[in-house]
C-alpha cells in the first residue's frame, strides 16, 4: 500500500518503488512469531518455499510495468526476453525461493512452454547480455512455469526469455488514435517492435456490441524500430464510432489494441480534465477549469456502454463511486452543452 500510493512508512523493507518497481510489491517474511512464506504480486508472480527464513527476515518484490520484448541486448543463447523486470530486496537472508510466473497473465504468447528460461541481470545494469539462464518447469495444469531453488541478489533484475521465436514477445503499441477529419475518421497507431507479426485488422463498432472489419494492413513481421500506420475511415457513422485494432500473428494467435472513440456528433473540446487517482480503486475525482461549462461525467466501457453517471458535486468538480464496477479499462467523458473531453480510467481493486 505505501508503494501504491506514496505513503512514507516506518521499517520500509522495500526500497525500490523509488526506481519504478513499484507495482503490486509483495513479499514473505517472519516476525517473531508470525510466518507468511509465500506470496503472490497480483496473479502475475508468485514466491514459495524460502529454504531458511528466520524471525526477523523478509523478501519483497515488485516489478515495473513495461510491455513487449525485445531481440536485444540479450545472451547469444536468447532470442528475445520480456521488457518487463522483476526486483527483489531482502533484509536477512531467507534462503533460496522458488519463483513462479502464471502464463494466464503473461501480455505474450506462449507457444512453447518449456523454452521460457529465467534471465537474471546480476549487475541490475539492465544489459542482459551477460545474464544468467535458469531453466523451469512447466506445469500444464496450472499453466505456471516454476522456477526452484533462486537465491536472489538485491541488486540483480530478473525477467524471461526465450532462446526461439516460438514464444514470440507481442506487438508493442505506443499509441492509438482516432480523429475525425472534415467527414472521415482517421485511425492512426505505432508500434514499438514487432515479432511474428502478420498483419493488423482495423475494427469499428457503433453499438459497442458488434465488430466488424474494415481493412487489412500488412505488419513488419520482425522490428525493433518504431513503424507508423494509419488508415482513412471513408464511411464512418454519423455519430459516435469506436476503433480498435486487431493485431494477427503468422500462426493465427491475436490480439488488440486499446479502444478509441470519435464523436462525430459533439466537438471534442479543449478542456483541461483531470481524472486522479489514475489507476483508481472504490473511487475516482474528476475535475475541469473554474470557467470551463457545467455537464456531467460518464464512465463508459471499452463497449461503449454507460457503467456510472455523475453530475457534478460543486461547478467544476465530482466524485464517482466505482466500488461496484470490476477491474478494467474504461473511459471518463465530461459532457458539456456544447463539448465533450474523454479520458482513459484505470479500475483496479
Amino acid at each position: 500500500m505505501s508503494s501504491k500510493f506514496g505513503i512514507a512508512i516506518q521499517n520500509d523493507l522495500y526500497t525500490h518503488d523509488a526506481n519504478g518497481y513499484d507495482n503490486f510489491v509483495a513479499g514473505i517474511g517472519r516476525s517473531s512469531s508470525d510466518l507468511n512464506d509465500c506470496a503472490a504480486s497480483g496473479s502475475l508472480i508468485q514466491l514459495s518455499n524460502p529454504t531458511d527464513l528466520d524471525a526477523g527476515e523478509y523478501l519483497l518484490f515488485g516489478y515495473n510495468l513495461e510491455s513487449g520484448g525485445t531481440t536485444e541486448s540479450n545472451p547469444d543463447s536468447i532470442y528475445s526476453r520480456w521488457n518487463r523486470n522483476l526486483k527483489f530486496e531482502e533484509t536477512g537472508d531467507v534462503g533460496a525461493v522458488d519463483i513462479i510466473f502464471n502464463l494466464d497473465q503473461a501480455d505474450f504468447t506462449v507457444n512453447d512452454e518449456d523454452d521460457l528460461h529465467l534471465m537474471i541481470d546480476t549487475d541490475g545494469d539492465g544489459d542482459m547480455s551477460d545474464a544468467q539462464i535458469i531453466h523451469g518447469t512447466y506445469n500444464s495444469t496450472s499453466n505456471t512455469v516454476t522456477y526452484s531453488g533462486i537465491v536472489v541478489n538485491n541488486d540483480a533484475l530478473y525477467t524471461m526469455g526465450s532462446p526461439t521465436p516460438a514464444n514470440a514477445l507481442p506487438v508493442e503499441f505506443l499509441y492509438i488514435k482516432a480523429t475525425q477529419e472534415r467527414d472521415v475518421n482517421k485511425i492512426d497507431w505505432a508500434t514499438a517492435m514487432e515479432e511474428n507479426n502478420s498483419h493488423f485488422i482495423v475494427q469499428r463498432t457503433h453499438d459497442g456490441a458488434s465488430w466488424e472489419s474494415l481493412t487489412e494492413i500488412g505488419g513488419a513481421g520482425f522490428s525493433s524500430n518504431v513503424l507508423k500506420y494509419e488508415y482513412i475511415d471513408m464511411n464512418p457513422y454519423m455519430d459516435v464510432n469506436y476503433y480498435r485494432i486487431m493485431q494477427v500473428d503468422y500462426d493465427g494467435k491475436y490480439d488488440y489494441s486499446d479502444i478509441v472513440m470519435v464523436n462525430s456528433l459533439v466537438q471534442q473540446a479543449d478542456i483541461n480534465l483531470k481524472v486522479f487517482p489514475n489507476p483508481a480503486t472504490d473511487k475516482v475525482q474528476v475535475q475541469w477549469g473554474e470557467n470551463e461549462e457545467t455537464g456531467k461525467v460518464v464512465v463508459l466501457g471499452l463497449n461503449g456502454k454507460v457503467v456510472a453517471e455523475q453530475l457534478p458535486d460543486q461547478h467544476n468538480n465530482t466524485t464517482i463511486d466505482l466500488t461496484s464496477i470490476k477491474d478494467g479499462v474504461y473511459f471518463i467523458q465530461f459532457i458539456g452543452t456544447t463539448t465533450t473531453k474523454t479520458e482513459r480510467l484505470v479500475v483496479r481493486h
